[in-house]
């Protein structure tokens, strides 16, 4: 049962354009901020007045074999949105469609539709990852040459690990995307919360973290700090400006909670829409 449940959510979120959309959006971040951002401060902001340890940490940073790193940073910092949308058009589609009390209908019970869902939509991350991950290293092997930059792939454990914690920080916002559309049953207000939590709640707690205690361990507990401070585990000694935040520990803890937080509130959800 929770075979077919997942086959019939991919069927779905595959015929969506919205999907296609948000998958390409994802691949466009990774490439701009992470080499066309890089390339261009490179050649036109530093250009010959640089210092040489300013060009070499860019030039570093372009490098084939950090693609892996870069892809990760740069997920880690601005793809939680693009996943959160992407949560909030899954689970939002079918209470504007009406369609969860149908789904129903065909006997699947509650938990099994949901954790279909869940699974379909963590596949769907991991192919959004996969392509940043293929765009990533064909934009560094272009650039590699105009920068200056060595042409040398990076271990295959180290991709791995990075594959994985880009999953896991894109699935927390997605996880929370569809928590919120499943609360809301509304994809605007989702978006909407979630944006502003993204945005605004976030940013505002993490600044002011230094001075209350208080805030501090709320910080530890958000999605995007700890996002943040496993990205940063990657990051090559040389390319370090600030130490992590967190532990790896903490973060994967902290991710692992957050999908866990939203699949028992979209459970709870569920059960109000169709008692």
């Amino acid at each position: 049962m929770m075979n077919g449940s997942f086959r019939a959510e991919t069927l779905k979120i595959r015929k969506r354009a919205a999907t296609w959309v948000l998958g390409a959006l994802t691949v466009a971040i990774v490439v701009f901020w992470s080499y066309v951002v890089g390339y261009i401060v490179c050649n036109d902001v530093l250009g010959d007045s640089a210092r040489a340890a300013d060009l070499e940490l860019v030039r570093e940073t372009l490098m084939v074999k950090n693609f892996h790193v870069a892809g990760l940073d740069t997920l880690a910092r601005f793809g939680g949105a693009v996943a959160l949308v992407f949560g909030a058009v899954v689970a939002g589609s079918e209470f504007i469609w009406n369609t969860i009390k149908t789904v129903f209908m065909q006997r699947p019970v509650r938990n099994t539709v949901l954790a279909g869902e869940i699974a379909a939509t963590g596949a769907s991350i991991a192919a959004f990852v996969l392509a940043s991950f293929v765009a990533a290293p064909a934009a560094a092997i272009a650039l590699s040459g105009p920068v200056g930059a060595a042409v040398t792939m990076p271990s295959v454990p180290g991709v791995l690990l990075g594959f994985g914690a880009a999953w896991l920080v894109l699935m927390a916002w997605a996880a929370s995307g569809l928590a919120l559309a499943s609360v809301t049953r509304s994809i605007a207000a989702a978006v909407g919360l979630g944006l502003v939590y993204f945005l605004a709640i976030e940013n505002a707690v993490s600044g002011l973290a230094d001075r209350y205690s208080i805030l501090e361990a709320l910080k530890s507990v958000f999605i995007g700090p700890n996002a943040r401070a496993l990205a940063e585990q990657f990051i090559p000694e040389s390319l370090v400006q600030n130490p992590p935040s967190s532990g790896p520990a903490q973060a994967v803890a902290a991710l692992c909670g957050a999908v866990a937080v939203a699949a028992v509130v979209s459970a709870l959800a569920w059960r109000r829409d169709v008692n």
